[in-house]
């Protein structure tokens, strides 16, 4: 089986209504990720940051989820199909192969007759 864990962080400056600094990592995990990766992810927040996001391939388990209850600091977590979904509508590391046309029957052609 092939290892397919691998990890992306930054940070970056939020501007506008909802200004700040956001902590941001990405993981392209085989397995599920627990709350011990997450924890390790809200030990990296500094008191500068308000926010976070965290991304993965795989999904959290739900002691993962639950690591962010209570907590001050905003996490966002974005799992699987969200993911694949984002990077579609975003057209991020996707492209398309194939592009279908869809055809519907024009009544008023008919009506015409």
């Amino acid at each position: 089986m092939q290892h397919l864990d691998q990890r992306l962080a930054g940070a970056v400056g939020v501007r506008g209504a909802h200004a700040g600094k956001a902590r941001i990592q990405g993981e392209r995990a085989g397995n599920t990720l627990g709350s011990e990766e997450l924890r390790n992810f809200l030990g990296t927040m500094s008191r500068k940051v308000d926010r976070g996001g965290f991304l993965t391939t795989s999904t959290f388990t739900q002691a993962a989820e639950r690591e962010l209850e209570g907590r001050a600091v905003r996490v966002v977590l974005i799992k699987g199909e969200g993911l694949v979904d984002l990077m579609i509508d975003h057209g991020v590391g996707v492209e398309p192969i194939k592009v279908a046309t869809i055809h519907r029957i024009n009544e008023d052609f008919f009506d015409e007759l």
